[in-house]
């Protein structure tokens, strides 16, 4: 129950932590995440990616600059997705129960011996 307080806070705080995109759109999360992937325009996020691309060097217009851009998206995106995964995993193995753990204990004289399994 913890677990799901905690996920709504977080989702309340972040909706309240937006950014405006090219279009004028609201834009959530940092770029590249799950959530910035949810609430972007594509136009913004290829202005992200074409400036990383320009960060590397590459120039407008040119079949290099598509291909980047191409491969950014594309890394991007499975990066995005691998984490959100990865965090709904995590997730869901905090709502499992603790596994049952019996423990036999036995006494002879002053001595006690216990055993879990």
């Amino acid at each position: 129950m913890k677990n799901i307080i905690l996920l709504i806070g977080v989702a309340t705080l972040l909706q309240g932590c937006g950014t405006t995109g090219v279009n004028g759109e609201n834009v959530i999360g940092r770029p590249g995440s799950p959530l910035w992937f949810g609430t972007a325009s594509r136009a913004t996020i290829n202005a992200h990616y074409k400036e990383n691309c320009r960060d590397y060097g590459f120039k407008d217009g040119t079949p290099e600059m598509a291909q980047c851009m191409q491969t950014e998206l594309r890394t991007g995106r499975q990066g995005s997705s691998d984490r959100f995964t990865n965090a709904l995993n995590k997730f869901n193995d905090s709502m499992k129960p603790a596994p049952t753990v019996r423990t036999n204990c036995t006494s002879w004289g002053r001595t006690i011996n216990c055993t879990s399994r």
